[in-house]
């Protein structure tokens, strides 16, 4: 029997009993109602009527009894009026009782008793009551009154035979009732109780045949869901069942197959995965050998051609020198490119995370491309947005990466007009760091519409044919939009045809703090002044007034240096300072500045021209003349015209270096014996005399013999390489006799660099090395003689020196005529507000014993000071700044204490000032 038929049957069974009690019910519901109900109503109006009768004889009767007594006509009312009420209520309750003999023959008794005692003695008594009441107590009067008693005696045991029987029918419905729902509720619990029996055999019947075969599937489950998908059901049990376990075992072993197949397909994977590996560690080996193999010879191409270069040459020796460099330096361009994208490509591209100044990567781009860009007569120009954050934390070689790829496909497609560099701020992103967009939007031929999407392909060009007129290798926006995704951002590009186009890179950065960008600070010789620029070309004129209006100058500027004379000649008062391009039409800068001089009140106004790189005008007329090169730099802007001013504020120079050092002991680690020719040639310019060695074994017995003060190591040697030779070196020598290593190797990947480091060098030179690089690297050495550490540097303020020259802030503020005083108590609050703050932070880092914040702390204080004349606390910070940078001995909380003494005595002189 299937699992349904079964389940169907007790499903009947159990319905069958509750259906047959339901018609019990309804049977014995419409039996008490339809019967038995009808009945106990018959019965209970019946003995109603039957009392109300009888209460009509007893009004007669005491009607009579009061007649007799009285005489009273009007005491026989009640009778009168009881013996055809009597009359009534008899035959209402013969009509109810139709069926019942019995008692319809006792109600006749008691009516015959009735009638007996109304004829025999009533009437008498209504016919000699009013002489009986008149006469006195006589035995007459007592026989009568006794005979009317004994009939109405037989009259009441009558009624009395009438009133039992009328309730013995009464309690024999109601007891017929009470039998025929205790037999009901009897059935009903007989037919139940089998009912449960039935169904009770049926649901073992059932459980039987349910369970063992449900428990034998869910033992196949288990075991399935252990991984053994060899295991199968035991068909048995309902039909259904067996079709679930026959389904089961279909499931399973398509699982086992499934898993066959993907247990294959995942060593397929792993096979593949390996030899992608495989294949990828042999590309970046082959490239990694292919870019040691380039880099060797062409260390020696470019080194050769730079000592070249700087010896006496012929014109045209030197143009052929020049065109080897070049073709060297686009060879490196080129090998660069393909191993960024091969790191690219293998997901190897790690980006820093370091605080730098976004104005000097931009500026430091647009020097990259300044060459290219003046031989094309091109304009460069950079402009960024106040909103913009001065410090940003990223990687601030890819994004100058990215930004020299957009510039330089800018100048190799502009032929004429300019280059714009535009950073600005966008709306936050989600994770709420300020997102900045970097458009470079040139004046160049355009790119087609139908083009575009092959700019950002790997090794393609927008011209791709044989008569192209731009080289490349059609790398460089290809790796743009990589960087770009890796920053968390995107390259965007619009482009009109004859017009020029726009690369925009639109990243998110994070507000650094660990430095600051001078330029937004004002000098103290710029708020207040006067300024005329003149220049054709609106983009730069808008950008320079710009950034000098954010100075708190105040600028006049004109397109034409006519319409500029035009507007001297006629101004009301006198400029403090002109800024004059030179390549300008009708007239240039050079005789702008000679006209300008001429004029009356023109004789001491400083005049700035600006100039193409290269390009050096002198004039006789105007020896004074101060020059600024192009592309303008914001701190070169500020400092040249804060100098022209007045300022003696030295040039901040975060990276200057002297050109030569002293002597110093070097040691040549190099097996090539052309690239030791190279830098033995290019260390003697340097005035170096190195030793050279050929292998890392011999560089190591060198310094064992000898003390050196920098080692410069190849890495692939013979015998022994150069990272187990600077292993060796950092284990055998003590320390007082430890050199700076510094790799000068061909392997130029950042593991490479990474690999140097970790074996213990302190820098890592790519080749070709450049002469500028080299000396770099030897202006960081200490020699043995100045190693030993310096005794701390004496901080202790100038005792009655003045704390603040007044002269400073008049200087600030005397052109501003009736708003200098207000204008002087804004610079002082400004400053109070960012002392307390510095020197919470100066505390902060004193007690930690972070030389690094005080030594920020300091170089922030240092600036603000002086520019409001506290040249003793300058003087304080400037010390304490200096001790930090070359990394003297210094006392973190003395040096604190110091500073709050001076700020506080600052703070009370420019109290004293009002």
């Amino acid at each position: 029997m299937t699992l349904a038929r079964q389940v169907a049957r007790v499903t009947r069974t159990a319905f069958l009993v509750v259906a047959v009690a339901a018609l019990i019910n309804m049977a014995m519901l419409a039996y008490l109602n339809l019967h038995l109900d009808a009945e106990e109503v018959r019965a209970t109006d019946a003995g109603r009527e039957l009392r109300l009768a009888h209460l009509a004889m007893l009004d007669q009767e005491t009607g009579l009894r009061a007649f007799l007594i009285t005489g009273d006509a009007e005491s026989l009312a009640p009778y009168l009026e009881g013996r055809n009420v009597v009359v009534q209520h008899l035959a209402a309750a013969r009509d109810l009782l139709t069926d019942n003999d019995e008692l319809l023959g006792l109600i006749d008794v008691q009516d015959e008793r009735r009638r007996a005692w109304t004829s025999q003695w009533a009437n008498r008594a209504v016919q000699v009551g009013g002489s009986i009441s008149s006469s006195g107590v006589s035995p007459y009067k007592r026989e009568f009154v006794t005979e009317g008693r004994l009939l109405f005696d037989d009259y009441r045991a009558a009624h009395d035979d009438v009133e039992v029987a009328a309730n013995v029918l009464r309690e024999d419905t109601e007891a017929e009732r009470g039998r025929v729902v205790k037999g009901a509720l009897a059935l009903q619990v007989v037919l139940l109780c089998a009912g449960l029996l039935i169904v009770g055999r049926q649901l073992r019947s059932l459980r039987g045949a349910i369970l063992e075969p449900v428990q034998g599937l869910l033992g196949t489950i288990s075991e399935l869901r252990d991984g053994n998908l060899s295991a199968r059901s035991r068909p048995q049990g309902p039909a259904e069942l067996r079709a679930v376990g026959d389904g089961l075992d279909e499931l399973a072993e398509a699982l086992g197959t499934e898993r066959a197949g993907t247990e294959r397909r995942a060593q397929q994977l792993r096979e593949a995965r390996r030899e992608a590996e495989d294949a990828n560690a042999a590309k970046s080996a082959f490239l990694a050998t292919m870019s040691h193999e380039i880099r060797t010879p062409m260390n020696a191409v470019v080194g050769m051609t730079g000592l070249l270069l700087d010896s006496p040459l012929t014109d045209e020796q030197r143009e052929f020198a020049e065109t080897v460099r070049q073709s060297g330096d686009a060879l490196l361009t080129i090998i660069n490119d393909v191993l960024d994208f091969s790191k690219i490509e293998s997901g190897q591209l790690e980006l820093e995370h370091q605080a730098f100044v976004l104005r000097d990567c931009v500026e430091s781009s647009l020097d990259l491309v300044a060459a290219q860009a003046t031989a094309k007569g091109l304009d460069l120009v950079a402009q960024i947005d106040l909103e913009v954050p001065p410090v940003v934390e990223g990687d601030v070689t890819r994004l100058r990466q990215v930004l020299v790829n957009l510039l330089g496909n800018a100048v190799k497609f502009t032929e004429q007009g300019e280059i714009l560099v535009s950073v600005t701020a966008e709306s936050a992103g989600p994770d709420g760091r300020p997102v900045l967009s970097f458009a470079v939007r040139d004046s160049g031929i355009g790119i087609p519409a139908d083009r575009m999407d092959r700019l950002f392909r790997s090794f393609s060009q927008v011209d791709s044919s044989t008569t192209r007129t731009h080289g490349g290798t059609g790398l460089g926006l290809a790796i743009s939009l990589r960087l770009a995704e890796a920053m968390g951002g995107r390259l965007d590009v619009s482009s009109e045809v004859g017009t020029g186009s726009t690369f925009t890179l639109v990243a998110p950065f994070t507000p650094g703090h660990e430095l600051e960008d001078r330029v937004r600070i004002a000098p103290a010789q710029l708020p207040g002044k006067r300024a005329l620029i003149v220049d054709d070309n609106p983009t730069n004129r808008r950008i320079l007034r710009a950034q000098l209006e954010a100075w708190g100058m105040s600028v006049d500027d004109d397109g034409l240096p006519l319409e500029a004379l035009d507007r001297v000649r006629g101004a009301d008062a006198a400029y403090d300072v002109a800024i004059l391009d030179m390549h300008m039409p009708d007239m240039d800068g050079a005789e702008l500045a000679v006209t300008l001089r001429a004029l009356p009140g023109w004789e001491q106004i400083p005049l700035v021209l600006l100039t193409s790189l290269g390009d050096r005008i002198t004039l006789a007329e105007v020896p004074d003349l101060v020059h600024l090169t192009k592309p303008v730099k914001a701190a070169a802007l500020r400092a040249v015209v804060a100098r022209a001013l007045g300022s003696t504020e030295p040039e901040h120079r975060a990276t200057e270096r002297p050109e030569r050092v002293g002597r110093l002991r070097i040691l040549l680690a190099e097996d090539n014996a052309v690239n030791q020719k190279v830098a033995v040639l290019m260390l003697e310019r340097l005035g170096q005399r190195p030793v050279v060695v050929s292998d890392g074994a011999e560089a190591v017995e060198a310094l064992r013999n000898a003390a050196y003060d920098l080692v410069l190591m190849d890495v692939q040697m013979p015998v022994m390489d150069g990272l187990e030779a600077t292993r060796r070196i950092r284990a055998d020598l003590p320390a007082d006799r430890q050199p700076r290593i510094v790799a000068m190797t061909a392997n130029a990947l950042v593991e490479d660099r990474e690999a140097s480091l970790a074996a213990g060098m302190d820098d890592h030179l790519a080749k070709p090395v450049r002469a500028e690089e080299l000396a770099d690297v030897l202006a960081r050495v200490t020699t043995r003689a100045s190693a030993a550490p310096p005794a701390a540097p004496a901080l202790t303020p100038a005792p009655g020196g003045p704390a603040v020259d007044p002269a400073a802030l008049d200087a600030l503020t005397r052109h501003l005529g009736a708003n200098g005083p207000g204008f002087r108590d804004t610079l002082v609050s400004a400053w109070r507000r960012e002392s307390r703050h510095l020197l919470e932070q100066l505390d902060s880092g004193a007690a930690s014993g972070d030389r690094e914040a005080v030594g920020g702390v300091a170089h922030s204080l240092r600036s603000s000071s002086a520019s409001l004349g506290a040249l003793a606390l300058a003087a304080l910070c400037a010390s304490v700044d200096d001790a930090v940078r070359a990394d003297e001995p210094l006392d973190l909380m003395v040096t604190a204490s110091l500073i709050h003494l001076e700020v506080a005595r600052a703070d009370e002189a420019f109290t004293d000032l009002g």
